[in-house]
């Protein structure tokens, strides 16, 4: 019963952080009025951090190997992944960017091959023909520039990477709260050289209006902190495959608030793609057995 409670608590965890993250591709997009990428998540990477750090009360280390983990997940889950998202924003659709980070899935197979299954192949192909149909929509129909697609398209590489450290972080039986505060540490370390080299970065008070800081506070507070620890939660009690999946969720979530808040357009070739993605995603989620065998390198030969 408990790992039954525990099983559906990460399922749970999963679909609670992707709704979150399906709102704020919109809310980053309309802070990019006012701030650069780089100001902006330097905000969130500093304050989730020191919130992060006030509940442990500890940052202490546990030897190089693991240090160099938490380093990882801090690059590739903050750093690389949410500049490159905020970049991508700049030249397409808050709803296409959401869409297109939906392949990390298919990254994640790629790299954890004893997870590949038939159903999960099928599926996969299913999502990326509306992943494909909404691509299409936004840059041939509705105008957007590709260069935006490209960008999210490396930040969902990233995001699997992430994903398979993470599940790598998980068998050192580090509490969820301690691995989500040295990602945001390293996050935080990394960006500040990433900011300085930015021309445009600097902070005004004009930067700050109440709106802006209310944005601000949920990005770093909800869609940072309490996210990364329901994802975290989510991805050791499910497993990364099945927790991945959810990231089908998000675009969803993001041509509604895309619509209510930057009233960008939803079309009949929009609609048609996430029904695909849906279809895809109830595929995907079946698993064949047995999966596809692969050599296992983790098991001494």
């Amino acid at each position: 019963m408990v790992c039954m409670n525990k099983v559906l608590l990460g399922h749970l965890s999963a679909l609670f952080s992707m709704i979150v993250w399906g709102t704020t591709f919109a809310i980053i997009k309309r802070l990019l009025d006012y701030f650069t990428p780089s100001e902006i998540l330097l905000i969130r990477f500093t304050f989730a951090f020191l919130f992060l750090m006030a509940l442990t009360h500890t940052h202490i280390s546990h030897g190089f190997k693991e240090e160099l983990y938490y380093f990882l997940a801090g690059v590739l889950g903050s750093t690389l992944y949410y500049t490159l998202e905020s970049y991508s924003l700049q030249y397409t659709f808050s709803s296409n960017v959401a869409i297109i980070i939906t392949v990390a899935p298919l990254f994640s197979a790629l790299l954890n091959k004893s997870e590949i299954h038939l159903t999960y192949v099928l599926g996969a192909i299913v999502s990326l023909a509306g992943v494909a149909l909404i691509t299409f929509n936004g840059t041939v129909i509705l105008g957007s520039n590709p260069k935006g697609d490209l960008l999210a398209l490396t930040a969902a590489f990233c995001w699997a990477l992430f994903s398979q450290v993470l599940t790598h972080i998980g068998t050192y039986k580090r509490p969820n709260l301690y691995v989500t505060m040295k990602t945001f540490f390293y996050g935080m370390l990394t960006m500040i050289p990433l900011s300085i080299f930015d021309p445009e970065f600097g902070y005004t008070p004009s930067q700050f209006t109440t709106s802006n800081i209310i944005s601000l506070i949920f990005l770093t507070l909800i869609a940072s902190v309490l996210c990364y620890l329901t994802w975290n939660y989510a991805v050791l009690a499910i497993g990364n495959t099945a927790s991945i999946i959810y990231m089908y969720i998000s675009p969803i979530v993001s041509l509604i608030t895309g619509y209510i808040l930057l009233s960008e357009k939803i079309t009949l070739m929009s609609i048609l793609g996430t029904i695909l993605i849906f279809a895809g995603l109830a595929a995907s989620s079946k698993r064949s057995k047995p999966p596809i065998k692969t050599r296992n390198f983790s098991k001494k030969q």
